[in-house]
């Protein structure tokens, strides 16, 4: 079986979980050891799932990386004709590639 494995990059470690096994996470210092450690956190939690009798859920995620270009709004007029910075992030639509 493939599972797609998500690995996120936090403030001062590197974390992993999968969405097919949910609870099924790592959290490691570097990306190499957030690599080891997620291997053997989805063998245990296989196992566990295992042991109790407990269906192993089959991989149905799919990966797909897509490119979205954004389109950014810096500066509009409101009503009384002031200037204001706008946080608005409009999207031109995604882009599948």
């Amino acid at each position: 079986m493939q599972y797609v494995v998500i690995f996120e990059k936090g403030e001062e470690s590197y974390g992993a979980y999968l969405p097919d096994l949910p609870g099924c996470v790592a959290v490691g210092e570097t990306l190499d050891e957030v690599r080891t450690l997620i291997v053997e956190a989805i063998q245990l939690h296989i196992e566990a799932l295992q042991a109790e009798g407990t269906a192993v859920p089959p991989p149905t995620s799919i990966p797909v990386l897509m490119d979205i270009e954004l389109r950014v709004f810096h500066k509009s007029l409101n009503v009384a004709g002031e200037t204001r910075s706008d946080a608005r992030v409009a999207s031109e639509g995604p882009a599948l590639r």
